[in-house]
């Protein structure tokens, strides 16, 4: 069932000819990267509130995401049936094991908690989160990188982490409850780095190559993970000893997101600008994740807050 949809859309792929294969491609992928924005719009400078949940959310998805990937090992669509021939465009951002499917869930974690966020008052914008993130979801399955059940996985593990997220977001405000979450975040985060570094993995050759590098799969299990754990880490220091205000003139909110972006890209590339290598390539793939985590969460808001205090002062 799984492969005879790949497969009918696979013709309909291949009879719209390669130029819509790359329209497909770039749009599966700007879907899931432009997620990335969403959070940090609403967390520095819209709905701090909004934006913590959604960081929440995001966090635990991204940590589930790649719990199962490892957990499962399942590999892609070409692999398991030699007539599925995927879009080559798509290849690149569909490394790995396919379940479930990242793209999906991780958009569905941001769109959805969007659509939630906003269906009260913007019901017709969070139709259209709805709609991307089906979209999403669709078209990872017509480039043929994921089966349809990846997708649902998905999509389903999505639900779950939103509905996690939120409710972790809204009782991270209480000391005691901070202390309750940071702990079993703590030893997610122990229990997981141990996980995915000593599990076996398959190690099958096709041509005399590995199918998967599973120090491929660790590093990107060990990047999420320092996500999660720095996600949970900075929004409780922030919401317990800082509460950071996002007020300011529409000039100034739209300087603070492009002055603070800059920093996130940094720590998450940072092995790739400072000279790291003696590090343990595991150990620089988690703190990629929890280094450019704590610092959106924690550290840039506590800057700009300490520029403002100095700026109302003329300190500055």
């Amino acid at each position: 069932m799984d492969i005879s949809v790949i497969l009918w859309f696979q013709e309909i792929r291949q009879a719209l000819g390669p130029g819509f294969d790359l329209f497909a491609s770039l749009l599966s992928d700007t879907l899931a990267y432009a997620v990335a924005v969403i959070p940090f719009i609403c967390y520095w400078c819209g709905n701090k509130n909004a934006g913590r949940r959604m960081i929440f959310a995001l966090a635990i998805s991204m940590y589930l995401n790649q719990f199962l990937k490892v957990t499962f090992s399942i590999y892609r669509p070409w692999i398991r049936d030699a007539r599925v021939e995927p879009s080559e465009t798509a290849i690149a951002s569909a490394s790995g094991y396919s379940f479930p499917s990242a793209h999906t869930q991780v958009s569905a974690t941001a769109y959805g908690s969007l659509a939630v966020l906003l269906k009260d008052k913007y019901r017709k914008t969070a139709r259209l989160c709805v709609f991307l993130l089906f979209l999403t979801g669709l078209s990872r399955v017509f480039l043929g990188v994921h089966t349809p059940q990846d997708v649902a996985a998905g999509l389903t593990i999505a639900v779950i982490s939103i509905q996690i997220g939120f409710i972790l977001a809204d009782e991270s405000g209480s000391k005691n409850r901070a202390v309750h979450i940071l702990t079993a975040a703590a030893v997610l985060t122990v229990s997981g780095i141990i996980y995915v570094i000593f599990k076996p993995y398959p190690m099958d050759y096709a041509d005399g190559q590995l199918i998967v590098d599973p120090s491929g799969m660790i590093k990107d299990a060990l990047l999420n993970i320092g996500v999660f754990a720095g996600s949970m880490l900075g929004c409780i220091l922030e919401e317990n000893t800082l509460r950071f205000s996002t007020e300011g003139t529409k000039k100034e909110k739209i300087l603070r997101f492009l002055a603070g972006a800059p920093g996130i890209a940094f720590f998450a590339l940072f092995n790739h600008i400072l000279p790291v290598s003696v590090l343990p390539y595991q150990l620089t793939s988690f703190l990629r994740g929890f280094l450019a985590a704590v610092y959106a969460v924690y550290v840039y808001p506590l800057l700009f807050t300490k520029y403002r205090s100095s700026k109302k002062t003329g300190k500055v």
